[in-house]
């Protein structure tokens, strides 16, 4: 078989399911169900100030002045890390200590760079961390 038979079967095998794919198929619009009114009607669920207040006296600011626009956490707790994604591109793994007061104890460092914008983290079944980002898929 010559190149150009080649070239032409291959083009035919290519192409033509393509374009058959492309003749079948039609953009169809996205039409979403509506709300059902009476889930829009309620109002939201609050807490009285006095609850915030309690919640917030006992809460330890971890990493304050390291973290650039902070999402989303997963803590490992067999190692004590504390990981964030970071608008920076940096994923971020933290480890207090006792305190996030004792600097000495508290360390905040670049652990991985994603390139894009990390917004989810998760652990998943074999302790990999699973990182949703805006611009990118990664599998840490």
């Amino acid at each position: 078989m010559t190149n150009s038979k080649r070239t032409t079967l291959l083009i035919l095998m290519v192409a033509v399911p393509v374009a058959v794919a492309v003749v079948l198929s039609r953009l169809a619009e996205f039409d979403p169900a509506p709300l059902p009114e009476h889930l829009l009607s309620r109002s939201p669920a609050t807490l009285p100030p006095n609850v915030y207040d309690r919640f917030l006296k006992s809460a330890e600011r971890v990493g304050e002045g390291f973290l650039v626009g902070p999402e989303d956490l997963a803590y490992d707790a067999e190692t004590g890390f504390i990981y964030t994604g970071c608008s920076d591109g940096w994923i971020k793994r933290l480890y207090v200590a006792d305190s996030a007061d004792d600097k000495e104890k508290a360390k905040v460092e670049n652990w991985a760079f994603t390139g894009g914008r990390p917004l989810g983290l998760s652990f998943g079944p074999d302790k990999q961390l699973i990182v949703a980002d805006a611009y990118k898929v990664s599998i840490l």
